[in-house]
């Protein structure tokens, strides 16, 4: 089970897990849905640098 404490430190290593796995630089702007189970051709995710969250309004994740 994933714990607020591991959720916390997810989102402290969030710029460094998109650049990392999945080769995204510019936080800036839009960019793919990193999650695998979303088929993401056009950028519709975007990192939130305030709370360290990627949202995709694709699929409608968090």
């Amino acid at each position: 089970m994933v714990t607020e404490t591991d959720r916390d430190a997810l989102r402290e290593l969030m710029p460094e897990l998109l650049n990392v796995r999945c080769g995204i630089t510019d936080l800036r702007r839009s960019f793919r849905c990193p999650s695998p189970n979303h088929d993401d051709r056009d950028p519709s995710a975007h990192y939130y640098a305030n709370d360290n969250t990627v949202h995709c309004f694709g699929c409608g994740k968090t």
